[in-house]
């Protein structure tokens, strides 16, 4: 059920997703028209806090841009 309460059927592609919230394989719907690339629902592997992968790596490249 999509967000208009239309009923429709999508492919299932399992891909491999690299976010600030969740990271790993995922099962996806494949959508031909998507507003965006990717649109996280309601999954059980999704983190309510940035992961700290993500964090300690933003903080790695900030370090590096503040280097002369």
């Amino acid at each position: 059920m999509l967000f208009d309460d239309s009923v429709k059927d999508f492919s299932v592609a399992r891909i491999h997703a690299e976010t600030l919230f969740i990271t790993g394989v995922i099962e996806a719907l494949v959508v031909e028209d998507p507003i965006a690339d990717l649109i996280i629902g309601n999954h059980g592997k999704i983190s309510d806090r940035p992961l700290k992968e993500w964090l300690n790596d933003s903080n790695k490249d900030n370090d590096r841009k503040e280097q002369p």
